[in-house]
């Protein structure tokens, strides 16, 4: 009986042994100090559900790319990886990484997870997940992944990432965007509805906005913000960092621009109704305007500064060394520039071929 026991308990060891060889195996070494596992995939069916929320354990980093596609199903297609110089080790951290799908009653989850606390040297080694996740067209997506870089390509009806410390890029949500992330770079395009973009001492770019009857909002500290072909009504602000806006179509009851210490240039493109203010500290404003805009100006600079409106027909109301009031056409809508500190206010007419 024990040399029977004995013999079965050198199989079982064998067995266990061969086992975690072959598992082993289903790591590769991508560089030096860096395995992941080949690729993974979860599909699981979502009904009538159009919510999907993504989380992830902070200890995680990666990437994460959310796409549309024709399947009824949501996708998950994803390696798990290590950053450390011992293979061993990078099983370990591996092993405790994991990518689920959960079907709610009114959403479905999608979580990344691992230890708390992480095995692996915060700085020195680190767990990461890359992941490509695939929706049914007009999904509600709620993104809680900070560390990840963060690539979606619609359409959506709603994304949100309201906090992250990640890259961003986004296009195609015709309902709602929320977006905020720290010292990293933001690009949007082909956004419409409830927009509201924020970053840090980074770019911050959009293109192809479409407010409707809200307001977009734009936030940077310490990074340029760059707006091309907007549609709609605005609310941008900025500390010392450019304000870019071009291809402006300005439509709703008002919309503002506010900067710091770097120059701030607009240029409208038409101005049907509502009002346009626009301020500035330490330097300058540029608007660059249809020559037949038919609006009523206030523009207010200090001391040693300059306001100069060419190209532009009008009728003055208020000439002062620091302040010009005046009126084209019929002054159908309000336009105010102030700049406070050293900083010119420049008001320059254009044609057709120039816009």
């Amino acid at each position: 009986m024990t040399r029977i026991r004995l013999h079965l308990s050198l199989v079982l060891v064998a067995l266990l042994v061969s086992g975690a060889a072959v598992e082993a195996q289903d790591i590769f070494e991508i560089e030096r100090g860096s395995f992941a596992t080949p690729e993974l995939r979860i599909s699981k069916a979502m009904g009538q559900r159009r919510r999907v929320q993504v989380r992830s354990t902070d200890n995680l980093t990666g990437r994460l790319r959310i796409e549309t596609g024709a399947a009824a199903n949501v996708i998950a297609t994803y390696t798990k990886q290590a950053r450390t110089e011992s293979r061993s080790r990078a099983f370990d951290y591996i092993d405790v990484i994991s990518v689920t799908i959960d079907v709610l009653p009114d959403y479905v989850r999608v979580d990344l997870r691992a230890p708390n606390p992480a095995p692996w040297t915060d700085n020195v080694e680190s767990g990461q997940v890359d992941i490509r996740l695939t929706l049914p067209v007009d999904c509600e997506v709620r993104v809680e992944a900070a560390y990840f870089d963060i690539e979606a390509v619609g359409p959506f009806a709603e994304l949100l990432v309201p906090s992250s410390y990640g890259r961003l890029d986004v296009s195609g949500v015709n309902r709602k965007l929320e977006l905020g992330t720290k010292n990293q770079r933001v690009t949007v395009s082909d956004v419409a509805g409830d927009i509201a973009v924020s970053t840090t001492n980074a770019l911050l770019s959009a293109t192809g906005v479409k407010s409707g009857d809200m307001t977009a909002r734009f936030n940077n500290d310490g990074g340029e913000i760059r707006i091309d072909d907007v549609q709609g009504q605005i609310n941008v602000r900025n500390n010392f960092g450019r304000i870019d806006i071009a291809g402006f179509t300005a439509s709703g009851e008002s919309s503002f621009i506010r900067g710091s210490s770097e120059p701030i240039t607009i240029q409208v493109l038409a101005m049907p109704v509502g009002q346009l203010v626009v301020s500035n500290r330490y330097d300058d404003i540029e608007l660059l305007l249809p020559a037949d805009i038919s609006a009523y100006f206030s523009l207010s600079v200090e001391d040693n500064s300059i306001i100069e409106a060419v190209g532009i027909p009008f009728w003055p109301d208020l000439v002062k060394p620091n302040r010009l009031a005046f009126r084209s056409g019929n002054a159908d809508v309000s336009i105010s520039g102030s700049v406070r500190g050293k900083g010119n206010i420049y008001v320059r007419g254009t044609g057709k071929d120039d816009q």
